[in-house]
């Protein structure tokens, strides 16, 4: 049977001054010290924080969106990306690249990725990185 650790006793003179500087002087907590007003009280900060943060969220709603005002360098790279999306709704018959692409789930868009994988110089090499999608 395992031995239980004793408490260690501390001489009185060490028991007193412990005590003193909790503020009590019988070394144990009253409720006249946990009734202390540290001036703290954490629902004033949680509702200074939630004032923060829906004036915060009443900003964004009068800014409205803010639409994206890409480099000409994105720019290039979404008309490519374009451009291949039409390919491949052409070459795999899906109709309007633009409704297929509203209609498209997860499965549309792992059939694009392994369509490009077998495309001529494609920056896509491995399976694994199409099922992460």
């Amino acid at each position: 049977m395992p031995s239980a650790k004793k408490r260690q006793k501390l001489p009185v003179s060490d028991a007193i001054d412990s005590s003193a500087a909790s503020g009590s002087a019988s070394g144990s907590d009253s409720d006249s010290d946990s009734e202390f007003n540290s001036g703290y009280s954490s629902n004033n900060l949680f509702d200074s924080k939630a004032k923060y943060y829906q004036k915060v969220r009443a900003k964004f709603v009068v800014a409205g969106l803010n639409l994206a005002n890409p480099c000409n360098e994105i720019k290039a790279m979404m008309k490519k990306e374009e451009n291949l999306w039409n390919l491949h709704c052409k070459e795999t018959r899906k109709g309007d690249p633009v409704a297929a692409l509203k209609a498209a789930i997860a499965e549309d868009f792992k059939t694009v990725l392994v369509w490009r994988r077998e495309r001529k110089n494609s920056r896509i090499k491995r399976e694994a990185t199409i099922s992460t999608y």
